[in-house]
C-alpha cells in the first residue's frame, strides 16, 4: 500500500518537476545574447507541445465519449497555437519583415476555435454526431472568416488594422474564458468538471498574460528574447502539469441535479458559436458582400437545423418516455393483479379477500346493509390427496374453484382461496335467506361435478361443506368476529355429517341486549295479572 502510494506521488510530481526544469532552462537560455531569441521561441514551442501532449494523454486514457472528444479538441486548439509558434519562430530566426511574420498570427487566433467547440457544443447526453457536425461546420466557417477578415492575402482588404489585432486577441481570450466560466457554473461531474476547471485555469491565466504582452508587442514593439517571455510559459506549463499529474476521474453513478438557471446555461451555449458566425459574417459584408451574406445565412440555417434536430429528439424522447410509462403501468397493473390472484386456482387470494372484506364492511356500515360471508371446505380432501396423489388434488382444487366462481354472478361478489382446500365467498348486501340459497347452489354445484373420492364416506365423491354467517356491521362488531362466526357454522356443518350448509348470525351485543330487554318486558306484561 505504501509502495503504490509512493509511486503515485512520484508520478504526480514528475510533471511539476519537468515544468520547473523547462522554465529554469528558459531563464538560463535568455542569458545567451546571440541565441536567446531562437532559444526563447523554441522553449515556448516545447511548452505548448507539452500541454498538447497532456490533452492527448488524458483523452487516450478514457473510452471514447463526449469528455474524451473535449480533450481532443483542447489538444487540437493548443496544437494550432504550437503551429503558429513554430511559424513565428521560423520567421523570427530568418528575420522576415513584420508584415510577413503576421501570417503566423492566424494560427494563434484559430487556436480558440476548437476550444469554443469543446466548450459550447459537446455536452454529454446532448452530444450527437449530427449536432456536432453542424457545430463543426460553423466552426470551419469561423476559421475562414478569421482568415478573410483579419489575415487576408490582400492587406488592403483587412477588416481591422494591424494595430487592432491585439484587441481582437484579447477579445477572443475574454470570450473563451467567460464561456468556460459559465459552463463551469452550469454544473458537471467527474472528468468533465475536471476538464472545465483546467481549461478555465488555463484560459484565465493565458488571458492575464496575453493582455499586457500583446499590448507591449503590438503597441510598443517589445522584441522576443526578454524575460517577459517567461510569462508565456506559465499557462501552458500549468495546463500540462495539471492534466498529466492527476488520474482520469470516474463519473459517479448518481446524476447531478442542476437548477433551472444551470439548465439555461447548458442549452444556450451552442448559441455562442452561431453568434460568432453572425458577427464576423456581418463584418465581412463590408468587403465581401456575397461571402459575408452567405456566411450569415449558413449560420442561421445551421442554428435552425440544430434546433429542429433537438426538437425532434425531444419529441422522440417524450414518445419513448410515454411508451415506457405505459409499459410500466401495465407491468405494475399486471403485478398487482398477480399479487391478488392465487397462482393455482386463479381466483382471489387471501390478500384480496381481506381487502375486499374491509371495503365491503365499511360500505355496509355506512348503508346499514347486511353482509354475508360463506366459508367453504372440500370434504375429506386429504383422503383424495392420499388416494390419487397431489397432482390430482391440485386439479380438483382448480376445477372446484372455477365452478364455485362461475356460480357467483352478482356484482361485488367474490370467491377467494382462503387456505388449502378452504374457500371464502363475500356476498355484499345479501340477507341470510338469500345467502343460504347461494350456499346451497355452491354445494350442489360441487356435488354435481361427480368427482371421484372413493375413500369419502359421502357417497365416494367430492363434496363440500358450507358455513354461512350474516351480520349488519356496526362499530361494536369486527370482521374477525364475522369470520369466526362463519367458521363456527362451517364446523357445525362438518359435525353434522358434511356435504351440507349451516348458518349463524352475528348480532351487535348492544342490539341483542335491547332485544333481550324487550322480550323480558313482554314476558312480564303477559304474566302480569292486571292484564287479565
Amino acid at each position: 500500500m505504501q509502495t503504490s502510494a509512493r509511486f503515485a506521488m512520484k508520478r504526480e510530481l514528475r510533471p511539476w518537476a519537468a515544468a520547473g526544469l523547462l522554465l529554469l532552462l528558459h531563464a538560463v537560455l535568455l542569458q545567451w545574447r546571440d541565441s536567446r531569441v531562437a532559444a526563447s521561441d523554441l522553449v515556448l514551442l516545447a511548452c505548448a507541445i507539452l500541454a498538447c501532449a497532456g490533452c492527448i494523454w488524458r483523452a487516450s486514457r478514457m473510452r471514447w465519449n463526449a469528455v474524451a472528444l473535449q480533450w481532443w479538441l483542447a489538444g487540437g486548439g493548443i496544437a494550432l497555437w504550437a503551429v503558429g509558434q513554430a511559424v513565428y519562430t521560423y520567421f523570427d530566426v530568418r528575420h522576415f519583415p513584420e508584415t510577413t511574420a503576421l501570417s503566423s498570427d492566424l494560427y494563434f487566433f484559430l487556436f480558440g476555435v476548437p476550444f469554443l467547440l469543446a466548450i459550447c457544443s459537446v455536452e454529454g447526453q446532448q452530444h450527437t454526431k449530427a449536432l456536432l457536425l453542424i457545430d463543426s461546420l460553423q466552426a470551419i466557417i469561423v476559421c475562414w472568416l478569421v482568415q478573410a477578415e483579419l489575415f487576408p492575402a490582400n492587406e488592403a482588404m483587412r477588416a481591422i488594422s494591424v494595430a487592432h489585432v491585439s484587441t481582437a486577441y484579447n477579445l477572443e481570450n475574454l470570450v473563451l474564458t467567460g464561456a468556460v466560466g459559465l459552463r463551469l457554473l452550469a454544473g458537471a461531474k467527474g472528468e468533465q468538471r475536471h476538464f472545465y476547471r483546467l481549461v478555465f485555469v488555463f484560459l484565465a491565466l493565458y488571458t492575464t498574460v496575453a493582455f499586457p504582452l500583446n499590448y507591449l508587442n503590438f503597441e510598443k514593439g517589445l522584441p522576443t528574447g526578454t524575460y517577459f517571455d517567461l510569462l508565456w510559459d506559465l499557462p501552458f506549463l500549468l495546463f500540462a502539469t495539471l492534466s498529466l499529474a492527476s488520474n482520469v476521474r470516474k463519473d459517479s453513478s448518481s446524476s447531478v441535479v442542476i437548477s433551472r438557471f444551470q439548465q439555461v446555461l447548458v442549452h444556450s451555449m451552442p448559441v455562442l458559436i452561431t453568434a460568432v458566425v453572425l458577427v464576423m459574417g456581418t463584418i465581412l459584408v463590408r468587403n465581401y458582400f456575397e461571402a459575408g451574406l452567405i456566411s450569415v445565412l449558413i449560420g442561421l440555417a445551421g442554428y435552425s437545423i440544430r434546433n429542429t434536430l433537438l426538437e425532434m429528439r425531444y419529441v422522440d424522447t417524450q414518445t419513448r418516455l410515454s411508451q415506457s410509462e405505459t409499459a410500466l403501468q401495465q407491468a405494475m397493473q399486471r403485478f398487482q393483479e398477480l399479487s391478488y390472484i392465487d397462482p393455482l386456482t386463479k381466483v382471489a387470494n387471501r390478500r384480496q379477500f381481506e381487502e375486499t372484506m374491509t371495503t365491503e364492511w365499511y360500505r355496509a356500515m355506512r348503508r346499514t346493509a347486511p353482509l354475508s360471508l360463506l366459508m367453504l371446505d372440500l370434504d375429506h380432501f386429504k383422503l383424495l390427496n392420499d388416494t390419487y396423489g397431489h397432482l390430482r388434488g391440485d386439479d380438483c382444487l382448480m376445477i372446484s374453484a372455477q365452478t364455485l366462481s362461475s356460480r357467483l354472478k352478482r356484482a361485488g361478489e367474490l370467491l377467494a382461496r382462503y387456505g388449502g382446500e378452504e374457500f371464502a365467498a363475500v356476498l355484499p348486501d345479501v340477507k341470510l335467506e338469500d345467502a343460504m340459497q347461494v350456499a346451497e347452489t355452491l354445494r350442489s354445484a360441487i356435488e354435481s361435478m361427480d368427482i371421484a373420492n372413493s375413500q369419502s364416506p359421502n357417497g365416494g365423491r367430492l363434496t363440500i361443506s358450507v358455513g354461512v354467517a350474516v351480520c349488519y356491521p356496526t362499530a361494536n362488531l369486527s370482521i374477525e368476529q364475522l369470520v369466526d362466526t362463519a367458521d363456527q357454522a362451517l364446523y357445525a356443518a362438518k359435525q353434522a355429517g358434511r356435504n351440507r350448509v349451516h348458518s349463524a348470525s352475528l348480532v351487535d351485543p348492544r342490539v341483542q341486549s335491547i332485544v333481550q330487554q324487550i322480550n323480558e318486558a313482554a314476558i312480564e306484561i303477559e304474566q302480569d295479572p292486571q292484564n287479565d
